[in-house]
């Protein structure tokens, strides 16, 4: 278990900018956590939590490429 809060604290060290984009980042990582523990707990039977894995995808390509504009 220690390894696995570690493992969480390593990526929220990453994500806690203060830029625009830090906390659409730090949402994404929680979205895409709460759908694998909807998924693994069989609350998804439908398989709706793909389609939310595309919006989270998304999400995050809106992000990359803000700050790939930024940095030109």
């Amino acid at each position: 278990m220690r390894e696995t809060r570690d493992w969480y604290h390593g990526v929220f060290a990453r994500l806690s900018g203060s830029t625009p984009d830090a906390p659409g980042a730090r949402v994404a990582i929680l979205a895409v956590e709460g759908l694998f523990l909807m998924r693994i707990n069989g609350i998804d039977d439908e398989g709706a939590w793909a389609d939310l894995l595309g919006d989270v995808e998304t999400t995050l390509r809106h992000l990359a490429v803000s700050k790939s504009a930024d940095l030109e």
